[in-house]
């Protein structure tokens, strides 16, 4: 039998603000946006009562940037998934 060890290296694949905030790509959201309209409102643009964009993959997990990692969910799951996002991506 022969034995594998893996390594895990940290990877810095976050692009990171001055102030260490993640940088988001507002053209992402407005291309999800496009294609995905708002599921309370049914509109492409402004406010979407009850619904946020959220990253289906964490961009502090290597999560792309990018409308096809994008989804609509509602608030109150949202802050329920940031509150675990934070612990796993400090």
């Amino acid at each position: 039998m022969t034995s594998v060890l893996f390594l895990v290296a940290s990877i810095s694949c976050v692009v990171r603000d001055a102030d260490g905030s993640i940088k988001r790509s507002s053209s992402a959201v407005r291309a999800f946006r496009k294609d995905n309209p708002c599921p309370s409102t049914g509109q492409t643009t402004g406010p979407c009562l009850g619904y946020v964009v959220d990253h289906i993959h964490p961009l502090c997990h290597c999560g792309e940037d990018t409308p096809r990692n994008l989804q609509w969910q509602a608030i109150e799951p949202a802050l329920e998934k940031d509150k675990w996002e934070r612990s796993i991506c400090k």
